[in-house]
């Protein structure tokens, strides 16, 4: 199962930053106008805003970790997760 870990800095810039693990540690940082993270952000506000909701002020942090295959989550698990972490 993959795991999403969201932090939510209250300073620094409001924005999203989201990293990628592969299943052998090795990480990769997503740039900003990289589709996954795009999307991912997009479900994020969705998400919010269905439920009357806004980011806080600050940062947010992904962590997205593949699983034993290697897969990571896709942008609407991502959105969610941080939403819930919003919420």
């Amino acid at each position: 199962m993959c795991a999403i870990t969201v932090r939510l800095e209250e300073r620094g810039p409001a924005r999203i930053r989201m990293r990628q693990r592969d299943r052998h540690g090795d990480e990769l940082e997503l740039g900003r106008d990289d589709p996954e993270l795009v999307e991912a952000e997009e479900a994020a506000w969705q998400e919010l805003l269905g439920r009357g909701r806004r980011l806080p002020a600050g940062s947010v942090e992904v962590l997205v970790a593949a699983d034993e295959f290697g897969q990571l989550a896709g942008p609407d698990a991502i959105g969610r997760a941080i939403a819930q972490a919003a919420a």
